[in-house]
This record gives C-alpha cells, sequence and structure tokens, in this order.
C-alpha cells in the first residue's frame, strides 16, 4: 500500500494526514454535541443564556468553539502522549492505544472537575470520539504499514515495508472501532447512569482487541500464542469493569464528579472564618 500521495505539485504524506484528521473528528464530534445541553457548557458558555430566558447565539457559538478545540486537544495530545509511554513500558515501542484508553478518560474527568464542566456528563459525550480518533488512526496505519498482520499468501493487501501479503489488520480494527463507535453513540442517546460510557469503551475495546491480536504479527508473543497486548486486554477489561461498578455504585455520592470542584464555596467559607 502507498504511503503518500501526490496531487496539483504537493505531497500528502497519509500516514500524518489521517493522524491529524483523527484530532479533527473529535474536535468536530464534540461542536456538534456540545451546543445541544446546556449542562454540557462551561460556566463560561452558560453566561450567554441571559436572565430574560434568550441567548447571545453568536458569542455562543464562538465560545462553544473555543473549548470544543481545547477540550479536543485535553482528549487527544495528552493520550498520545500516554500512549508513547505505555508502550515505551509494556512493549519496547513507542505507541500503543491501551495507554490512552486507560489513562486519557482520568485525566479528561479531573480537567473538566477543574473548569466545572460536568465530568462524567462530559466523560459520556466523549467516549464515542475516542472509538472515532481510533477508526482515523487505523486508516493512517492501514497506509503506513507500521501495525502489521500475520503473514496471509490469500490477501489482497500488500505491506510495502514487510514485502508480503498480510491479513489487512488495520482496516479489520478500523471497522471494530467503527462498530464501537456507533453502539457507544447510540447508548449515549439513550438513558443511562452518568459516567458509563468511558468504562464501555475500555471494555469493548479490550475484549475485541483481544481477539484481533492473534491475527497481529508486530507484537512478540511471551506465553503460548499471547502477546503483552493480549495480557493488557485483559487487565483492560477487569480495569473497566471495576470503575463501571464504582461510576453506578460510588460516583453518584461524589459531588465533584456530578458538577466539578466547588471554588466559591471554599471562599465563602473562608470570609466567615
Amino acid at each position: 500500500m502507498f504511503h503518500s500521495l501526490h496531487i496539483f505539485g504537493l505531497t500528502i504524506q497519509l500516514y500524518d494526514f489521517f493522524n491529524f484528521n483523527a484530532w479533527t473528528a473529535i474536535f468536530i464530534y464534540q461542536l456538534c454535541l456540545s451546543g445541544q445541553k446546556k449542562e454540557l457548557m462551561s460556566p463560561i458558555s452558560q453566561k450567554y443564556y441571559l436572565r430574560d430566558g434568550s441567548v447571545d447565539r453568536k458569542r455562543l457559538i464562538w465560545c462553544l468553539i473555543l473549548e470544543a478545540i481545547v477540550l479536543a486537544h485535553i482528549q487527544l495530545q495528552p493520550g498520545v502522549q500516554f500512549n508513547k509511554l505505555w508502550g515505551l513500558l509494556l512493549t519496547d515501542r513507542a505507541d500503543n492505544f491501551f495507554g490512552f484508553a486507560l489513562w486519557e478518560p482520568v485525566v479528561f474527568v479531573l480537567f473538566c472537575a477543574l473548569v466545572r464542566i460536568a465530568p462524567l456528563k462530559q466523560s459520556d459525550m466523549y467516549a464515542p470520539a475516542y472509538a472515532l480518533a481510533l477508526v482515523f488512526f487505523k486508516i493512517a496505519c492501514f497506509f503506513a504499514g507500521c501495525c502489521y498482520g500475520v503473514q496471509s499468501d490469500n490477501s489482497f493487501y500488500y505491506n510495502i515495508n514487510n514485502h508480503r501479503h498480510e491479513v489487512p489488520i488495520a482496516m479489520i480494527e478500523g471497522i471494530v472501532a467503527l462498530v464501537i463507535f456507533v453502539a457507544l453513540h447510540l447508548y449515549n442517546k439513550r438513558k443511562h447512569p452518568d459516567g458509563t460510557t468511558a468504562p464501555l469503551f475500555l471494555i469493548l475495546y479490550s475484549a475485541t482487541r483481544f481477539v484481533t491480536e492473534f491475527w497481529r504479527g508486530d507484537f512478540p508473543a511471551i506465553a503460548g500464542s499471547l502477546t503483552t497486548y493480549h495480557f493488557q486486554c485483559i487487565a483492560g477489561v477487569v480495569i473497566g469493569v471495576v470503575e463501571l461498578v464504582l461510576v453506578i455504585k460510588v460516583a453518584p455520592k461524589v459531588g465533584w464528579l456530578n458538577k466539578g470542584f466547588e471554588y466559591r464555596k471554599k471562599q465563602s467559607q473562608e470570609r466567615t472564618e
């Protein structure tokens, strides 16, 4: 498969192009949903809902765009660094999406709590975007040939990096990620306990990646046919289930998980003392 595309004298590196569009997809997804519910907006955006019931729409739209840019960066950029760190620690590789799936939702919830954007509700809205971004990452890998499958002489996919026909694992995992995105997006449209979508993403991603890992050839086996990623996936399912239980049973009793940190209350208490 080719690595670049030449159009009108320009050379477009497909790997970089689709990786960038992963961030674009998160941004657009956030922007399309952020204006639908006032409770998902920051305190700054909520100020444009005036006391007389009207809305300063022009300023609100610009504010929502800026919020979407910031929140998309908070989702993707730290997640990319988690990928690299997690990969180097566990697989001697510079990238590993499991690091993103495991740690990024935690960082995002804390960030939302700091800026007083309903953390669990915002996490629910963003969780499908993790899978949507993964679709673009897999397209990038498909053209780059970096995440490669086991050799298969009957496959249509020829990896120019390895000079052989392989299972088109990047395409398969991209389709799986798209199915997860649709499933989580539909789940968000139904009434559900706040904060459950991100743990569901971790469970679904880990479970499906456990299966597709058998068709990959880029991670060495360490126990029979099981690779390091297999064990990460097992841990992901367990951690996802624990998070799901905690979110359902404990989170409703923790105020900052639902509304963010209360700064004004602390200030008023200090004044009275």
